[in-house]
């Protein structure tokens, strides 16, 4: 009796957490090598590598910042415009992950806490904020960055009417 009760837990158990193939699902995976370049692009970021950062991107990557649709290249430039008017810029609380799906699409998606510090004022700034790249072989071919951006932008245009 005890002998089918173990086995029984384990049919159920085994079964709960068997794969499906379902098109939309698949493999959530931390260790993917595609996770390993987020960290290091998001990183490159920080430190105002924006060559780096951009060095995964396909020449024709759609780039969406809060549904705003960009190049690549213009992403570039703005990101790193940032550094001009923020110090100390870093990722906290960072979470990435690979999802390998069934029906071939590949994603990493990304959430954090950007924090950085106003050039003017001192102040330092804390923004939670997703996003997510869509890859092809080894290149990102979309990529996607929301964040609510009122406080940068309020921050951001003091910062700028200061320099004035």
């Amino acid at each position: 009796m005890k002998t089918l009760a173990i086995s029984l837990c384990l049919f159920f158990t085994s079964c709960a957490s068997a794969p499906n193939n379902a098109p939309w699902s698949g493999v959530v995976d931390e260790l993917d090598p595609r996770t390993a370049k987020v960290y290091a692009m998001c990183d490159a970021y920080c430190v105002n590598d924006m060559d780096s950062w951009a060095e995964h991107f396909a020449d024709d990557a759609v780039v969406h910042v809060n549904d705003v649709d960009y190049t690549t290249a213009e992403v570039k430039a703005a990101f790193g415009a940032g550094h001009a008017l923020f110090t100390d810029i870093t990722h906290e609380d960072v979470t990435c992950t690979t999802m390998r799906y069934n029906n071939g699409e590949v994603f990493t998606n990304y959430w954090y806490v950007w924090s950085g510090t106003v050039r003017s004022t001192g102040e330092q700034l804390k923004i939670k904020g997703y996003a997510w790249f869509r890859w092809e072989g080894e290149q990102i071919v979309e990529f996607f960055n929301g964040a609510d951006p009122t406080q940068y932008n309020a921050a951001a245009a003091g910062s700028a009417a200061e320099l004035k």
